[in-house]
């Protein structure tokens, strides 16, 4: 376990939304112009509570998976295996 997190570690955290503001707000326009009002509080909150956890359980579990021998995340659904 401890060797996953010594793995893992500098995959941990992700820049500050506060510096990002105005993308944000970009990203919420859109949002709302898109979906809906309504559609867009129900997804923009869940961007940030739904997707971290399942990013989590499906690829950086450290109680699961063993990431000393090989690290692989795999980002894109469609990518091609052929290297493994």
């Amino acid at each position: 376990y401890f060797q996953n997190l010594a793995v893992i570690r500098p995959f941990t955290s992700g820049p500050p939304l506060y510096l990002h503001f105005p993308d944000l707000v970009a990203c919420s326009a859109g949002m709302i112009f898109r979906q809906g009002l309504f559609e867009f509080m129900k997804a923009f909150p869940m961007m940030f509570v739904l997707n971290p956890w399942v990013k989590y359980w499906m690829i950086g579990n450290p109680f699961l998976f063993d990431f000393t021998n090989k690290l692989r995340f795999i980002t894109q659904i469609g990518q091609t295996m052929n290297d493994m």
